[in-house]
């Protein structure tokens, strides 16, 4: 089981990354072309990381809280890596570790409305022990709606809302900056 985890760990790790070395210009220089300081501005993408925190409609255990880590690449669009945690009665309840893909309303955006598609593992504490529960899911799944409000440029506020499998419904508030 542990070689399992390891395996869905470096997954999480590298695809995010692999997604950022496929995106290098291979072009050689001097080849002629000429890039004005407006095109390079327009094909920049964004990378952004995040704080959060998070609340949910458990169907077994009814309401239930916590925090997350968010990162990601890309403007219009963007892949990433999003970790929760969830507390109940004041014992970490869950895990989850989910790879997100992120789609804004708006063309090249890196602001505004959002949809989001996230997916990956939950690691369940059981008798004060971390195991994943083959019997009551560990697969997570969901799709979020928000809005990404940007302050001088770098920095933003975020409240979306979710529904997903684990969790009946789900709302979050994040704060973090994009470079």
């Amino acid at each position: 089981m542990s070689r399992l985890l390891l395996f869905f760990m470096t997954i999480y790790i590298f695809l995010p990354s692999s997604f950022v070395f496929s995106q290098v210009d291979t072009t050689p220089a001097g080849d002629g072309l000429e890039i004005l300081e407006s095109d390079v501005k327009k094909q920049r993408e964004d990378f952004w990381f995040c704080f959060g925190g998070d609340t949910a409609l458990h169907s077994t255990y009814g309401s239930i809280y916590g925090g997350s880590f968010s990162f990601g690449f890309g403007s219009g669009s963007s892949v990433g890596f999003k970790a929760g945690w969830f507390f109940n009665n004041g014992d970490i309840y869950a895990l989850e570790f989910n790879i997100l893909l992120r789609f804004y309303f708006f063309k090249a955006a890196y602001s505004g409305p959002f949809f989001q598609i996230m997916s990956g593992h939950v690691i369940f504490n059981s008798s004060s022990k971390f195991s994943v529960l083959p019997d009551t899911g560990t697969f997570s799944g969901s799709l979020s709606f928000g809005w990404r409000f940007l302050f001088a440029g770098r920095f933003f506020i975020e409240p979306s809302i979710r529904g997903d499998y684990l969790h009946v419904f789900s709302a979050a508030v994040s704060a973090g900056i994009r470079f």
